[in-house]
């Protein structure tokens, strides 16, 4: 069942003055109230990476290595079915068998070798804007934690106590210190141990080797990514991103003068990729799911981009009148329409986040998988600062969003049901519009196979 959460009657300038902590992009519990901020970010442009590992952290990622090997097929005799269109090319192409949506041990195998070694976006630098700023999230039965370092510096840790597990942190907020909940052994902002009571005679016992498990960590623009393999010694999110981020950088995705203005959360009843695929069909969809959305759209002009780990679907806007005798839905047209420009950019980020750029609104979401047939899809929404003061403008955006997201949310759990069927293994793709969703099932192949 798909949450959303309505806007408060609270003002940008009026919030602006009380503790922001939004929550993370990350596996959390559906939120009660849109949280509401007015923050520029403090950006960092750095990857922090481990300088030299401890024994303790080359024995962690020892341990990350053989549970790689646990999910992979040759050590348990498993096999991920074949597909074979893989190669393509998508005129002669086949989607995934259905098991890719509905195997357990292919969505433990995503999870290690998809999630777990690619640059994840994960949150927002405002969200870190302060020295002892600081959220938590999860991926999997991984979870995490990223501070603001009394160094000025951003840094990322396994949010795991040393000492017996429990998590240093929760949430999110401000703090001078991280402490255990559990027995009290803290750690800096940096992840260092500091200290801990009761601990005279332990034997072989080296604070340095106690520190926090690091997560290298790197940002684009006011994005923060986190990278969970340890051992990763890629390029950093820039690189990475390659032509897609010079493309995300021209449509104005990093523009600073986009100001936060709320949140929501939507559970739905799919496989995580289901919802990638219905967002990467190429607008195919959309005149048939989204009447509302079209009308601010010239479909006959949408199209499709692809870049290295990032794709783009692009649409100028509609010169028409809206048709719908509905004024809410006249009026969300015309403030999508607000601004003018060329008309709105979406962008996808392999191998889960997406940003819907407008000339006065943008939203970014992400994908987090919580089980084969389950994921939860955050959004934040930003308005350009000069439309922060129309609360009816924000209003009827966030409204407009949540028109299509509960649209989208009833095709996708009846995609998963149908994939269940016997009577339904393997689709075709239309390859005019479709070839981002292909490039994508090309790239989780890609990365299942290695």
């Amino acid at each position: 069942m798909a949450a959303y959460v309505s806007l408060t009657n609270t003002s940008l300038e009026q919030q602006a003055v009380q503790p922001s902590c939004q929550q993370p992009l990350a596996a959390r519990q559906p939120a009660k109230r849109v949280r509401l901020a007015n923050q520029r970010p403090k950006a960092t442009a750095t990857v922090d990476r481990p300088k030299q590992e401890t024994a303790a952290e080359q024995s962690f990622a020892k341990r990350m290595n053989s549970n790689y090997e646990a999910v992979d097929s040759s050590q348990s005799g498993w096999r991920l079915e074949h597909w074979s269109s893989a190669d393509g090319p998508v005129e002669e192409a086949s989607t995934p068998p259905s098991s890719y949506y509905m195997d357990p041990q292919a969505f433990q195998l995503e999870t290690r070798k998809v999630f777990a070694r690619n640059w994840l976006a994960v949150g927002h630098t405002r969200q870190v804007a302060g020295i002892g700023d600081f959220f938590t999230g999860r991926l999997g039965d991984v979870p995490y934690l990223v501070t603001r370092g009394t160094d000025g510096e951003l840094h990322a840790f396994h949010n795991v106590c040393r000492h017996h597990a429990a998590a240093v942190a929760h949430g999110c907020g401000t703090t001078q210190q991280l402490q255990c909940p559990y027995h009290g052994w803290q750690y800096d902002l940096q992840g260092k141990f500091r200290g801990a009571t009761r601990t005279k005679g332990i034997k072989n016992f080296r604070a340095a080797d106690q520190a926090l498990m690091p997560i290298q960590l790197d940002t684009w623009g006011p994005f923060i990514f986190l990278n969970f393999d340890p051992k990763y010694q890629g390029p950093g999110v820039e690189e990475w991103l390659a032509t897609g981020g010079q493309a995300m950088h021209t449509y104005g995705m990093d523009n600073p003068d986009f100001m936060y203005a709320a949140s929501a959360d939507y559970d739905i009843d799919c496989n995580w990729k289901v919802y990638n695929d219905n967002y990467l069909d190429g607008g195919y969809h959309v005149p048939f799911a989204h009447p509302a959305f079209t009308e601010a759209l010239d479909i006959d002009n949408y199209h499709s981009k692809l870049h290295e780990v990032v794709s783009f679907q692009v649409s100028p806007l509609a010169q028409q009148e809206p048709n719908s005798e509905d004024p809410i839905v006249r009026s969300i047209t015309e403030n999508r329409r607000a601004g003018g420009g060329e008309g709105p950019k979406f962008a996808f980020v392999y191998p889960n986040f997406m940003i819907n750029k407008y000339e006065l609104w943008m939203d970014t979401f992400t994908t987090i998988p919580l089980a084969v047939d389950k994921c939860r899809v955050h959004f934040d929404y930003y308005v350009h600062r000069s439309k922060a003061d129309d609360k009816e403008f924000v209003q009827q955006m966030i409204e407009g969003e949540n028109i299509v997201q509960q649209e989208d949310v009833g095709l996708c759990q009846e995609v998963q049901k149908g994939l269940q069927s016997p009577a339904y293994d393997v689709g075709r793709y239309v390859p005019s519009t479709e070839f981002p969703m292909f490039h994508f099932h090309q790239q989780v192949h890609r990365d299942l196979m290695r």
